[in-house]
């Protein structure tokens, strides 16, 4: 459960106006805050459209959503970062973010629930990662954060970096790819590059080579395709080792060495620019 506090500074300003265009609400949401009566003006409970004098403060409640229908695991996860409005897990490889079939209780979102429940807080992702691919997941912890980060226009201003281990040494060293991404006409799930495709941009720089001279390679995403770093080294010929799906020489196991390794967003409540890193896994360097 989220509470925020605003002090009014004009006269005579409706409690909806105030409400979209001072707190950038969106109307889902000011609905949710109706229909909760989780508007108070000076501690008395009131309606959007009434009014409003300088020096009031206007007091949200935002409705508690307790996800009811993932079960909750005693394991709470890795946690990297923590405030009362968003929280940072690193997710280990092989682990779903979300239930599906076949996945129901072994998932990021029960671990996070488990936790996060203890204090009626909530679990949003606001950055996906696939199944094998490990590293930290963004997420909002009650729905005004939520209303503010889970959206196209928030999640392309986060800044992401990855880093992977790729077949081979990868030459040149740093590089920018801009190849369009579509996917492949007989396949659901398989990319590939094809000029009817979207815009795609990836930036790679090699940091260095694991044990078995392939190398570590650092990814910055400037746009966000479906399989999109795995696609771009595949057709140049250096593939995420032991990508099921774009190594040829894959081990078949589905364990490439993908990793999230640093996110900065702007903070939906503060404003502020925050920076969260992780390490890679340490079995990257024995691929």
């Amino acid at each position: 459960m989220r509470i925020i506090e605003y002090v009014c500074s004009d006269d005579n300003v409706d409690i909806r106006y105030i409400l979209k265009n001072k707190l950038n609400l969106s109307s889902a949401l000011i609905t949710k805050l109706k229909q909760s009566r989780g508007i108070y003006r000076n501690s008395a409970e009131v309606k959007v459209r009434q009014i409003c004098q300088k020096g009031d403060v206007l007091r949200l409640v935002f409705p508690y959503c307790d996800n009811s229908s993932i079960p909750s695991t005693n394991e709470k996860g890795d946690i990297l970062y923590e405030d009362e409005d968003v929280i940072c897990f690193n997710k280990p490889r092989g682990m779903p973010t979300h239930p599906s079939a076949g996945h129901r209780d072994d998932t990021l979102a029960n671990c996070a629930l488990g936790y996060l429940r203890q204090t009626h807080d909530e679990f949003h992702v606001v950055t996906r990662l696939d199944r094998y691919t490990s590293g930290i997941v963004l997420s909002a912890k009650n729905s005004f954060s939520a209303s503010k980060m889970c959206t196209k226009e928030y999640n392309s201003s986060i800044s992401k970096k990855y880093i992977g281990v790729c077949r081979g040494i990868v030459a040149p060293k740093y590089r920018v790819i801009e190849l369009p991404i579509a996917r492949c006409s007989d396949s659901i799930i398989k990319r590939c590059i094809d000029s009817n495709g979207k815009y795609s941009k990836t930036q790679y720089n090699v940091l260095g080579y694991t044990e078995h001279g392939n190398s570590l390679v650092e990814f910055i995403l400037h746009t966000g395709r479906t399989h999109q770093i795995r696609v771009h080294m595949a057709h140049m010929g250096y593939p995420l080792i032991d990508d099921f799906l774009y190594d040829d020489l894959a081990n078949g196991d589905q364990s490439f060495c993908l990793h999230c390794t640093q996110i900065t967003f702007v903070h939906p409540y503060s404003q502020n620019t925050i920076t969260v890193d992780c390490e890679i896994p340490h079995y990257f360097h024995s691929k």
